[in-house]
This record gives C-alpha cells, sequence and structure tokens, in this order.
C-alpha cells in the first residue's frame, strides 16, 4: 500500500479531538538534577498536544505526559558556548516521536545566563556524562530507558563535548599556534578574554555508554590530532557548515574529520552558516545574531533534511543487536488483491474507496525483479492514483517508480546505489526535478506492506529502515512485530502478523500481514483504514 493512500484516507476522513489525542505526539518536561544541572525532556507519549514557547523557539508537545512502556534509547544533546538545553527543540521532537528518549542539558556556567567558565571546556564532558547518570538512575521514568543504546549529539562546543566524551583527547598547546595566526576567530577572542592554562595534559572522562554521536560544526576541533582521536571508535556522523564564519573551515570539522580513525558519516552543508544547525526560531528578528541565515538559505527546509539525516544515523547506529535487517524478497508470492477504503476503524464505517495491489516477478534486462502495482480511487472522484514499482528481487531495494494522478504523470524516479533522480509535479502542476543523494542504502517510502512482508517477522521484533519519499525525502520506518491475530477475509480466516508501523512524520499504522503467505491483508488507525474487498472495476 502507498503512504500516501494512508494521507489521503486520513485527510478525508473526520478526525474527532479523541482519534487524535492517540496518535503518537512528544512529551515533554524540564527537571534540576541534584548537582544543579538543568535538563529538558522529550519522549513518545500520547495525549492532546500545547503549542508553547521555548526560548527563542517553539514546539506542540504534551507537557509531563506519561513515560511509555517498554525500553526505548537514550539520546543526549550538548548545546554550544553561551546556548541552553533548548537549542535543538526541533531535532529532539523528531527524535522523540520517533521512539527515542531525549535529554538536553544545560551546561553549567557555559550557558546564556552564565558563561565565565566557557573555556574551562574540560567541564563539558563531565556534565554529559552526569546527565545520562541523571537519566538511567535517578529520573523518574528512568525504566523506559534501554541503558545499552544511548547516542549523544553536540553542537559547536557541543560537538567538542561529545567528542570528548567518546575517548577524543585533545591538546590544548594547539592553541597558541592557532591563535597567533588567527587572533580574530571566535574562540581565540573568547581565550583572550577568560585566558586558561594551555596544556597536552587532559583528564580521562571517555564515557563508555556513548554508543554514536553525531557532531555539528566542532569548536576547536584544530586541537585534535590522528592520536587525539585514536579511541574514537564510536560511529560517528559530522558536519560542516559551508558559509561558517564562527568556525571556518579548515580548522573545525575537516580538522576532526582527518584526524577520526574510522571513516564519518560526512554531511557538508552549502550555504550554511554556524548558527543554522540550531533551529529555526519562532521570531528570527528578536536575536538576528543566531537567528537570520543568509538570504538564500531556508533553515526550516534545512531542518527538514538534517533531522532526517540524524534520525537516520541514530536508527541505524542505537538499533538492538541482531535487529537491523534488510527486507528479502524471497518471502514474497506473487498474488493480486483487492481492497476497501474506509474512513473510520469503527466497525460498519462507510468505504470510501478501493486500493488494487499486485505483485508480480518479472525481469529487467535480464535482472530479476518484483513488478508492484497500487492503484488506489476514491469513489468520490476526487483521488485517483497509480503506483508502479520496480524492485530488486532479493533486496526489494527500488529501481524505480513511476506514478500517475487523475490520470497524468506525477511522478518519474530512477534509482542508483547513492542517488534517486527523476521529476515530480507540485500542487500547481509546475514540473520539478528530483536530484537526492544518499549515504546509505534506502527503500521507497510510498510502499508498506510488501516491504514489512519481507521483513524477518517474529514476536517481540522491531527494525528501522531508512526511505525515500519523493514528496518528502529522505526517512526511517520503524516497525514492531507486537503479536498476531486471526482475521476473517472474503476467503476465509486467516493468522496474521500484527506490525505497528510508521515514520517519524507520520501516525502510526497498524499493518496485518498473512503470515503463511505474506500478502498483506489490511491496515487500521484511529483515523481509517483499509481491508480487503473494495470494488476494483477499473484498476489495474
Amino acid at each position: 500500500m502507498s503512504l500516501r493512500l494512508a494521507i489521503a484516507a486520513l485527510f478525508l476522513a473526520a478526525t474527532t479531538p479523541a482519534a487524535e489525542a492517540q496518535s503518537v505526539q512528544v512529551g515533554f518536561e524540564r527537571q534540576v538534577t541534584a548537582e544543579g544541572i538543568e535538563v529538558g525532556i522529550w519522549y513518545p507519549a500520547t495525549g492532546t498536544p500545547v503549542h508553547q514557547r521555548l526560548g527563542l523557539y517553539t514546539q506542540d508537545v504534551v507537557p509531563d505526559a506519561l513515560v511509555p512502556g517498554g525500553k526505548h534509547p537514550l539520546v543526549v544533546i550538548s548545546h554550544g558556548t553561551g546556548g541552553d538545553f533548548a537549542g535543538h527543540v526541533d531535532t529532539a521532537v523528531a527524535l522523540a516521536r520517533a521512539g527515542f528518549i531525549v535529554a538536553a542539558l544545560t551546561h553549567p556556567a557555559d550557558n546564556w545566563r552564565d558563561n565565565s567558565r566557557a573555556t574551562r571546556i574540560e567541564g563539558r564532558p563531565i556534565a554529559l556524562s552526569a546527565a545520562i547518570s541523571y537519566m538511567l538512575q535517578a529520573w523518574p521514568g528512568r525504566d523506559a530507558i534501554d541503558p545499552d543504546r544511548i547516542g549523544a549529539f553536540g553542537f559547536s562546543a557541543g560537538g567538542f563535548t561529545v567528542l570528548a566524551a567518546a575517548g577524543g583527547k585533545p591538546d590544548m598547546t594547539r592553541f597558541a599556534d592557532h591563535c597567533a595566526k588567527h587572533p580574530a576567530f571566535f574562540v581565540c577572542t573568547l581565550l583572550k578574554s577568560q585566558p586558561r592554562t594551555l596544556s597536552t595534559a587532559w583528564p580521562p572522562m571517555t564515557d563508555p555508554r556513548i554508543k554514536a554521536i553525531v557532531v555539528a560544526a566542532p569548536a576547536i576541533g584544530f586541537t585534535f590530532d590522528r592520536a587525539g582521536l585514536e579511541k574514537v571508535r564510536i560511529p560517528v556522523q559530522l558536519w560542516r557548515a559551508d558559509n561558517d564564519q564562527i568556525l571556518p573551515a579548515p580548522f573545525y570539522a575537516d580538522a576532526v574529520r582527518a584526524a577520526l580513525p574510522i571513516r564519518p558519516d560526512f554531511h557538508a552543508v552549502s550555504g550554511a552558516g554556524h548558527f543554522d544547525f540550531l533551529a529555526p526560531c519562532a521570531e528570527p528578528a528578536t536575536m538576528p545574531q543566531l537567528c537570520a541565515s543568509a538570504p538564500d538559505f531556508d533553515r526550516t527546509m534545512f531542518h527538514a533534511r538534517f533531522d532526517t539525516e540524524v534520525l537516520r544515523f541514530f536508527a541505524e547506529k542505537l538499533n538492538r543487536p541482531g535487529l537491523a535487517a534488510i527486507p528479502d524478497g524471497t518471502r514474497l508470492r506473487p498474488y493480486a488483491a483487492c481492497y476497501a477504503i474506509v474512513g473510520s476503524s469503527a466497525e460498519g464505517s462507510p468505504v470510501i474507496g478501493s486500493t488494487w495491489q499486485s505483485v508480480r516477478k518479472d525481469k529487467l534486462e535480464g535482472r530479476p525483479i518484483w513488478r508492484i502495482v497500487v492503484h488506489q480511487r476514491l469513489t468520490n472522484g476526487r483521488f485517483d492514483l497509480r503506483d508502479a514499482f520496480a524492485l530488486d528481487a532479493r533486496t526489494l531495494r527500488p529501481i524505480s517508480l513511476t506514478t500517475t494522478r487523475d490520470g497524468k504523470p506525477h511522478a518519474e524516479l530512477s534509482y542508483g546505489s547513492d542517488r534517486v533522480t527523476g521529476y515530480k509535479f507540485d500542487r500547481q502542476r509546475n514540473r520539478v526535478a528530483v536530484d537526492q543523494a544518499f549515504t546509505s542504502p534506502v527503500w521507497d517510502g510510498n510502499l508498506f506492506g510488501p516491504t514489512f512482508a519481507a521483513m524477518p517477522l517474529a514476536i517481540g521484533k522491531s527494525f528501522t529502515l531508512p526511505f525515500y519519499q519523493y514528496d518528502r525525502g529522505l526517512g526511517a520506518f520503524t516497525v514492531a512485530v507486537t503479536g498476531t491475530e486471526v482475521v476473517t477475509t472474503p476467503a476465509g480466516r486467516v493468522e496474521a502478523w500484527v506490525i505497528d508501523a510508521g515514520s517519524s512524520v507520520d501516525r502510526r499504522l497498524r499493518y496485518l500481514i498473512d503470515k503463511q503467505d505474506g500478502r498483506e491483508i489490511g491496515y487500521s488507525s484511529p483515523q481509517g483504514g483499509q481491508r480487503l474487498g473494495g470494488a476494483c472495476a477499473g484498476l489495474e
């Protein structure tokens, strides 16, 4: 089934406040540890969200919501010099909506209220580790955290912080030569205003609980050489702003990239300034030095991609051992089926449309493939969409997608090993080029059921699968097998896997997959769904 059908059905169906309250939301609370460290905490939740201001930013959260059951990965966030816990609120919310618990600390004496010890940077990794200890040992919701799946995100001085916590050892004597050559650089003017002893000595502060780090525009990267980062052996995602006037290339992110012993997942952001890694501000004019971007740089659009890539990285690297999986196309069987689209999950709810789905084997230039067609039509005539997928027979990785809407071309994509190209039409029927690079394999995010059916399904298993959608970009499915159920279908009673599935930006869906032949039986949500049946005459 196409993801966009789910969106269309949910959009057209009547949504009640009670149903909305059951969709995946984000809980939020602010805590202060016994040591006086301020911590903002985000986590998956249910309830009715409220729109609230958080410093320079805004968020839609359920304040003080109940912490969910189960075990969730933890990501701790370290802000830059003079910031606070709120600076990466959009990233925190995106992670929490995808099932992570997120804890962002305000660094003592290096924040906007008090930056009296900003150059005593060795205190930062210690505070980060203290925040992790608080979350595992003292936070009231600590039972929901999986202590074996902890990641850390850091921006600017926070980027340095997470590198040090991951085993990095800087040589602070490198400041002397660096600042002699570049006295006007921010880090040099800061050091001049707050002098400190520069030494090769560095206290041990590696935190082995951290299993992966995201580093954005790291401060004082020049203090690390190969020996200094030799012990950083966990996965690293590294970001550089190409128009960074605060920490300019090649002395910061580039220096870290060159010194890391294992190649990082590296991203260079064309046109971005240093502070573009901060969340988009609610009112940029109130603090333009932090909130304003270059005229030709859209911070909001960038953060949609940034948050998706950060989520993808942590989802891949913090997955439980053995649960990372690639779809296996040999698990599929050819079939064709008709489904009735319903506007509500309630028994006896009206049928508002039909879906025809066919799955068949074929060859493309001698290469075994699956051809999957999904044709969806609403009875009111307002929606008619046909997707034709060509997928690798073994891995289900996409080869091509051709989409028509209301009988007219709507999108055409061609997938390569590291890039998807093609075109799409926007709402005004303007043709828009598609050219998206990716650093690891992706699947097509407009195809749910067959993709899930090709996973090694078993009760209690969960998976994360990166995808690309031409209308939304890169993202990640999270899939959890919650049980089995005997389902009555037009052909009789069958036993089905029950799957909770969705992505970081969509409501969760409850999928049913036939245990015997992998056929998609249907899906449901509080807002609508589809089931075997329907009237598919004229659909193919």
